[in-house]
């Protein structure tokens, strides 16, 4: 793992949110993404016998949101809804829908966490949606303290500290809850990415549980897939 240290946090988040900003359309996560990830958790909870409700998702570094809405129809959606947010997908800024109107019903809030809640997290003030609570990734709410039965983000490689911020995702999970990540490969640290080359090891080093799936570069825009059930 490679790692470009910052002279202060307020230089380090101003970078972020403009980053954010100039790429504020972009959604690199596509719905057949989502749909794997839900499949992929069903089958290790059908496994074990776990038939209890996975809990609220968090996904962190979500710029407009748009994965917000994938996950949560992918795991709670209506099969219509699944249908039509598949078929109505298109390649546009990362992947955007030609309906986006669909991908908004039944959006969570972040202040009711029930057991069917998908939130997000987002540095950028330009996320105004009330399932999006605006802030930095490492600096969660106190209350979040192992509330959610798993975390989403493809955005580890933006982070400040990497060690602390595998604490502070680690920290919102439920036991047993599930940390999905996509990894750019080969990526090296930048000014915008402060967190590069991160392989296989540097990833089960910052966190440590069961790996139930690995990838690499497999996800609609070839970030390495990992899902590891937490202890």
């Amino acid at each position: 793992m490679e790692y470009r240290k910052f002279e202060d946090r307020a230089s380090y988040e101003a970078r972020q949110i403009a980053a954010s900003a100039s790429k504020f359309s972009y959604c690199k996560v596509s719905y057949r993404d989502a749909e794997k990830y839900a499949r992929i958790l069903a089958r290790d909870r059908a496994s074990r016998g776990d038939t209890s409700p996975i809990g609220p998702v968090l996904c962190l570094g979500v710029r407009n949101g748009r994965e917000v809405d994938l996950l949560r129809i992918a795991l709670h959606g209506p099969r219509l809804l699944q249908v039509m947010a598949n078929m109505m997908e298109r390649r546009w800024h990362g992947f955007a829908s030609r309906r986006p109107f669909i991908e908004r019903l039944n959006r969570s809030n972040c202040k009711r966490l029930d057991e069917r809640a998908c939130i997000g997290v987002e540095i950028n003030p330009l996320a105004g949606r009330p399932d999006v609570w605006v802030g930095s990734f490492d600096n969660l709410p106190t209350e979040w303290t192992g509330a959610f039965g798993a975390v989403y983000s493809n955005s580890l490689d933006h982070a400040y500290a990497p060690y602390s911020v595998a604490a502070a995702w680690r920290a919102v999970l439920r036991p047993g809850g599930y940390l999905i990540l996509g990894v750019p490969g080969e990526q090296r640290a930048a000014p915008i990415d402060p967190v590069g080359l991160l392989v296989f090891d540097d990833v089960l080093k910052l966190f440590p549980g069961e790996l139930i799936y690995f990838r690499r570069r497999g996800s609609a825009w070839r970030y390495t897939e990992y899902i590891i059930r937490m202890r």
